[in-house]
């Protein structure tokens, strides 16, 4: 293509058609996949060409280059390249002034690439020059036009051979196993970190005896720059990457025929590999003597027939024995032969010389304990047969899976019961509500008012029960306040010993200086009460004793590893609270689902009781531990975190009763009983209420209505759109409307998904019809 580019160009400027072709020209000018330059020469006072201006390049100028026509149009090739080689002024500036066209290859080191140029003149002065990128094709084929015989020659000879075609040894070629040594990169070039300033360095150091080489130390350059050989000596080379090469290297300088160093050739020869054997022959015996040592894991080398040579201190530890304490036992002394397992592992390791898995293994005192064993064959120094045996107590890793199963059961019931316990709610709204309605429009005296009554109580025992559902799943109300155990208790004596059998006498040993403890105080009465029933259920009809302790407890990290219940704890202060009694006791079995939703002893029980106790333990942060035995009575201790605050004692306050007031409420709810039941209510009382059953109705009715509606009440959880969902677009459309938020679920756990947002009040569910309108009222009188 260059020479046929060229020659059109020759026959039309010859043939005076080239202005008329200019169309053509320019097409061809800008799509050539060669670059193009157009320049001007410019001589110095002799007439010597010492620079030349580029006029016009071509877009592939650009592309081989890396400058765009902007850049260097009307600027010098001195000014864009100081460093550029003479032979480029040669070569084009006697084409600009013979007109002697001239095609040659040559070296552009700046751009770090080969090209092939053909130079013509245009007019005198000036001249165009077509170039070709060949730098590829220097590498794949005839790399600098190596003879092929010599080049097969350094091919094939199994050694690094590098040849630098300068006296500075900074254009450096190699032979393939060069190549593979250092892995140089696409540019040609010397790319050690110890090359001479200029160089790019990008691709390893070299060191001797440890001692970085300093630029113009390598071997080749000391050749070259000396004129003397270098005799053979060993180096590092530590690549970026990490990798690391030791060889030896010898070099020699190159000269011309004037006797002038022209460069030099070094080889080298690999002997990592070498080097890393002796340094394995000589670093094996510490290094695996050191892992056999500092291993957390017991090792022990045994023949196959369970005779034992050697043990490390882990192993020591493991078991509590010497080492040779250890090579007494033997394979017998150390392993449960009882365990059925062992038997098949011996025959698979023999089988296939190796195995992995469990077996028990034993204390010096006889008591067994999990193991994970792994152990393979190997031949000793003195072929003999030999076997390893790595392994290493498990019992805290079966505790720990034995407590996660126990977590995801009680995750999974827990939200089983809480899911129960929402939907129930909302059934309980409608009943109590109803039924409350019902009374208010009955006359006094009517008799089915007291049926109605008891539908009320119903309902509020319904309402307790899913209360309990709920503190199992760490979802019931949780109105946090500062408390002192004692003081609560000792509030309850009284009511606890109403509501047990007068043959069960109750003593209080309360702490009178408690640190105060941050809880719901209403859970904090049921989980007392749900302990002292519970114990006195223990005891039965029979004579018995039940003790109420409370006090400080220190938890500190052993206390944590010992018990399983208390691996959720931080070390720190806590206060306590025992409930032991002289009841019946219990056995393993009866100690491991006590906590259980729905399970009882009792024939007519729940199995609520203790499943809420340990449900709003755990929601704060604390833990209940139990100790019994049949026969013996029963001990349960609630652990919770104490806390530094003050206590507030806050009076209550009495409420007024709710007066019928104009507003407007906006009740927005899925379900319908729901909906209407409290739309009957608030409309009793001279409110105005407007409807929705969704989220985006619930918009609609807001945007038909801007400013006309005093109070939202939204439901939390609704299919579709919810009311974390619907909250932001109630406020886009009135952003200081007031907004109670209702739900099955506790307040804390509900308000936790409106962060950020303004809620004005919550109400829970169910509620009764007081309880509603004295809400109302808070929001907006």
């Amino acid at each position: 293509m260059k020479d046929e580019t060229l020659a059109a160009y020759e026959a039309e400027r010859s043939a005076g058609d080239l202005p008329a072709r200019e169309d053509h020209y320019r097409s061809l000018f800008e799509c050539m996949n060669e670059g193009f330059a157009l320049c001007e020469i410019l001589c110095d006072a002799l007439g010597n060409v010492h620079d030349f201006r580029y006029l016009a390049v071509n877009p592939a100028f650009e592309r081989h280059t890396g400058l765009s026509a902007a850049q260097v149009t009307g600027r010098t090739i001195l000014e864009l390249f100081p460093e550029i080689e003479r032979e480029w002024f040669e070569q084009c500036g006697k084409t600009a002034l013979t007109g002697v066209s001239a095609r040659f290859e040559a070296w552009f080191g700046l751009l770090g690439r080969w090209f092939e140029v053909s130079c013509f003149q245009t007019t005198p002065g000036r001249f165009g020059a077509l170039f070709t990128d060949i730098s590829k094709f220097k590498r794949e084929g005839t790399e600098y036009r190596m003879a092929g015989e010599l080049q097969a020659i350094l091919e094939a000879t199994p050694a690094a051979i590098w040849i630098a075609h300068d006296p500075e040894c900074r254009r450096i070629t190699g032979n393939a196993y060069a190549d593979e040594v250092i892995m140089r990169a696409e540019r040609g070039g010397n790319i050690s970190r110890s090359a001479l300033p200029g160089d790019e360095a990008v691709s390893y150091r070299v060191y001797r005896n440890g001692v970085e080489l300093a630029p113009g130390e390598l071997p080749s350059q000391v050749a070259a720059a000396t004129g003397q050989p270098v005799k053979e000596q060993g180096f590092e080379l530590v690549f970026n990457d990490g990798r690391r090469v030791h060889t030896t290297l010898s070099a020699v300088p190159l000269f011309d025929a004037d006797g002038r160093v022209r460069g030099s050739v070094t080889a080298g020869i690999d002997i990592t590999r070498l080097k890393q054997a002796e340094e394995t022959l000589r670093a094996s015996e510490e290094k695996y003597r050191l892992l056999f040592e500092s291993s957390i894991d017991g090792i022990i080398l045994t023949s196959p027939d369970g005779y034992i040579s050697a043990a490390n201190s882990a192993a020591c530890r493991i078991l509590g024995r010497t080492e040779e304490e250890i090579i007494q036992a033997g394979r017998e002394g150390i392993t449960d032969t009882s365990d059925p397992r062992l038997a098949a592992a011996l025959e698979e390791r023999d089988r296939t010389g190796r195995f992995h898995g469990e077996l028990t293994m034993k204390h010096k005192d006889g008591s067994l304990f999990p193991a994970e064993i792994s152990t393979v064959l190997y031949g000793g120094k003195d072929s003999e047969t030999r076997s390893s045996v790595l392994f290493r107590d498990i019992t805290e890793r079966k505790r720990a899976e034995e407590r996660l199963r126990e977590v995801q059961k009680l995750e999974s019931l827990g939200l089983l019961a809480g899911g129960i316990a929402h939907d129930f709610n909302n059934l309980l709204v409608s009943v109590i509500g109803n039924a409350s309605l019902a009374q208010e429009r009955l006359p006094a005296g009517h008799p089915l008012v007291e049926l109605l009554e008891r539908v009320v109580q119903s309902g509020h025992q319904a309402a307790h029960l899913t209360n309990q559902m709920l503190a199992y799943s760490g979802k019931g109300k949780f109105l946090v306040e500062t408390l002192n155990l004692s003081a609560l208790i000792a509030d309850m004596g009284f009511v606890v010993q109403e509501s047990i059998s007068p043959r069960i006498a109750i003593h209080f040993q309360l702490e009178e200086n408690l640190p105060p403890i941050e809880a719901d105080r209403g859970q904090m009465k049921q989980v007392f009460m749900n302990l002292a029933t519970n114990a006195a259920d223990a005891i039965g009809s029979r004579d018995g004793l039940i003790i109420v302790k409370t006090g400080i407890r220190n938890v500190d990290g052993q206390f944590i590893q010992r018990r399983q219940e208390a691996r959720d704890l931080m070390p720190g202060r806590y206060v306590y609270l025992d409930v032991s009694d002289s009841g019946c006791g219990m056995d393993e079995a009866t100690r491991a689902r006590i906590f259980d939703p729905f399970y009882s002893t009792k024939f007519m029980g729940r199995g609520l009781g203790l499943a809420a106790v340990g449900g709003i333990v755990r929601g704060h942060k604390g833990t209940v531990t139990v100790s019994s035995q049949p026969g013996q009575g029963s001990c349960f201790t609630v652990l919770l975190p104490a806390t530094e605050y003050d206590i507030e004692e806050l009076a209550p306050g009495l409420g007024d009763a709710l007066p019928k007031s104009p507003g407007t409420i906006l009740v927005v709810d899925d379900e319908r009983m729901v909906r209407d039941l409290v739309k009957q209510a608030l409309e009793d009382h001279g409110y105005t209420v407007l409807l929705a059953e969704s989220g985006p109705m619930a918009i609609d009715v807001m945007k038909s209505r801007p400013g006309g509606i005093d109070l939202v009440l939204l439901d939390l959880s609704m299919p579709g759109m919810s009311g974390a969902e619907v909250l932001p677009e109630i406020r886009k459309i009135l952003p200081d409307v007031k907004v109670m938020l209702s739900s099955g679920y506790s307040e804390a756990e509900s308000m936790q998904m409106f962060e950020g947002q303004q809620v004005s009040a919550f109400l829970q569910k169910p509620f009764t019809l007081n309880t509603l309108r004295d809400a109302v009222k808070d929001c907006i009188g």
